[in-house]
């Protein structure tokens, strides 16, 4: 009951359906393999629907983790870009939010052993992309999977019922 994709044709609608307190107990949460020997991977997003509490987007999802995405707190909504540290500390970096429509991109790096994912965001398809905060230093665990998957989000640590659309999502190998 938390996606769908007749509520608004030509999107994957997202909605919070539990309280979570991050995204490793995330319900709202689908995945993919990522691609090696690297891949980037885009979504759009539409945050109009969400709510105070609300975190969307996407992410390098694995026990150390990344994501991307628009995040509403008292009414306020920001691009949040978090990663989780080897010592489990996280590293958040948000800046403020210009539109409701942002696109999102991962991209996975496995070659050379570098093993680093990078979020971007931008605004419009003609802007070029926006790196926001540093790589995440992938750990390839079992903990989780084996490797890492690409993964759209929308969770809520306040309240259900909110909601974010996605569409045009995208992988490719580079």
């Amino acid at each position: 009951s938390g996606w769908s994709f007749i509520e608004r044709p030509g999107y994957l609608r997202l909605t919070t359906r539990h309280i979570a307190s991050g995204l490793m107990d995330a319900r709202n949460t689908l995945t993919q393999r990522t691609i090696e020997p690297g891949c980037v991977c885009e979504v759009t997003m539409d945050a109009t629907g969400m709510k105070d509490g609300d975190y969307a987007g996407i992410c390098a999802f694995q026990g150390r983790y990344g994501q991307i995405g628009v995040t509403v707190t008292d009414g306020t909504r920001n691009l949040l870009m978090i990663c989780k540290k080897s010592d489990g500390s996280f590293v958040k970096t948000a800046i403020p939010v210009k539109k409701d429509t942002v696109f999102l991109r991962i991209i996975f790096d496995y070659r050379n052993r570098k093993d680093k994912a990078f979020f971007f965001y931008k605004y419009d398809e003609m802007e070029d992309w926006v790196q926001l905060g540093d790589a995440l230093d992938m750990e390839f665990t079992l903990d989780v999977f084996v490797g890492y998957r690409i993964g759209i989000f929308c969770y809520s640590q306040r309240s259900i019922g909110g909601y974010a659309d996605f569409k045009e999502f995208s992988i490719k190998e580079i």
